[in-house]
């Protein structure tokens, strides 16, 4: 029977019954267990950006943000973007999926090298030998997990794909060669939403800006240089803004 290659995350069999879990509502449950599949399928390390945090209802997140007074089960870090408390103890964090998806790819590549230099028969093996092996097969099979199956989810996300092609069409039009949109455009424009908590509407706007700033436009060529000079992008488009809106109005200062 072929392997479930669908992803999986980890919760302790006394998860439900846990004093901070069993004092939920239903709908924050519901809301906790969500974000848990949510970090772990787009390998967030338990971050949790405002954008998908919107998508639970405030009580049910305020239920998560005080279910104790030391130790809640959601943090607010203060940037738009929340911590799930005790994440990377349940759950592999992303730099030991990518560290442990290397070694496979390192052994998968060495056993390879193996078999085609390999030009003596295979001398027969015992019951026991025979077993032994099988059961280490079984326990790589079962805990591997391939760097497509982690891109395809990445390639299907609608916010992350859209910023990617908005960004590609505006440097085309600008005259530059058009980009290729791959694994590392698309890694970059995820952990920009996802890590750095970005929204993607005003990344998007800032896309546009970029695009259309002299200096920046000839900068700006990527979406890893995008999310590496998001900050200073923002800030110069907000005193651009600024600017325009005091030459408007020379006395503007003096009401905000």
């Amino acid at each position: 029977m072929p392997r479930d290659k669908r992803l999986f995350a980890r919760l302790d069999l006394d998860y439900a019954d846990h004093p901070k879990i069993s004092r939920l509502s239903d709908a924050a449950f519901r809301a906790h267990v969500e974000m848990i599949l949510y970090s772990r399928k787009y390998k967030t390390d338990g971050h949790i950006p405002q954008r998908f945090a919107k998508r639970v209802a405030s009580e049910a997140l305020s239920e998560l943000l005080a279910n104790d007074d030391e130790s809640p089960s959601l943090i607010d870090l203060g940037n738009g973007t929340y911590l799930l408390h005790g994440y990377a103890d349940m759950n592999e964090t992303r730099e030991e999926i990518d560290r442990r998806a290397q070694a496979n790819s390192r052994n998968g590549r060495a056993g390879g090298i193996a078999k085609a230099q390999s030009a003596k028969p295979v001398a027969k093996r015992t019951a026991s030998e025979s077993l032994s092996e099988k059961g280490g097969e079984n326990v790589a099979e079962t805990e591997t997990e391939t760097e497509t199956e982690t891109e395809t989810h990445v390639a299907e996300r609608d916010d992350v794909r859209s910023l990617c092609t908005l960004l590609a069409d505006l440097i085309e039009k600008n005259g530059s060669k058009r980009p290729t949109i791959g694994k590392t455009w698309l890694d970059a424009a995820r952990l920009m939403l996802d890590k750095d908590g970005r929204d993607a509407t005003k990344a998007a706007n800032l896309i546009r800006w970029s695009q259309d700033s002299t200096f920046w436009k000839a900068t700006i060529l990527s979406m890893p240089k995008f999310r590496e000079q998001y900050d200073k992008l923002r800030l110069q488009a907000l005193r651009e803004h600024e600017e325009k809106s005091t030459r408007r109005d020379p006395d503007a200062w003096m009401n905000s």
